[in-house]
């Protein structure tokens, strides 16, 4: 279960003046810390913004942490069989952060894009 949700950096960069056609979204999960009965996944949120040639207007980055509470079965089976080998979460986990991050970071992040005269960075959000 998603408990807590935490962006720690924000970068925002416009590097042209031309009128955004394309929208392209990514979403690393940069980490996995296992401390207590919890666990703390990094992440990077990334909207790419572009123009109708395909090259690069600008960019919003959100970078952060959400924080998992599982039974520590779970978490030992996350941290060792899937994040150790694989890069990766077990499905059920990964359809939950990756719904709360869309949710998350495309609401917060409309602000950012507001301030930069860019559209709303709102991917559609996954089905469980």
């Amino acid at each position: 279960m998603i408990t807590e949700f935490f962006i720690d950096e924000i970068v925002a960069l416009r590097e042209k003046e031309k009128t955004v056609t394309s929208l392209k979204f990514t979403i690393n999960f940069d980490s996995l810390k296992r401390s207590n009965e919890v666990l703390d996944i990094y992440y990077t949120f990334s909207a790419l913004y572009e123009d109708e040639e395909s090259s690069n207007i600008g960019e919003i980055k959100l970078i952060g942490h959400v924080i998992d509470k599982e039974d520590n079965e779970e978490m030992a089976r996350m941290v060792s069989d899937f994040w150790n080998t694989k890069r990766s979460l077990p499905k059920g986990v990964l359809d939950k952060v990756l719904n709360v991050l869309n949710f998350e970071c495309g609401a917060r992040g409309t602000l950012v894009a507001y301030a930069m005269a860019f559209p709303p960075p709102l991917p559609l959000t996954q089905k469980s």
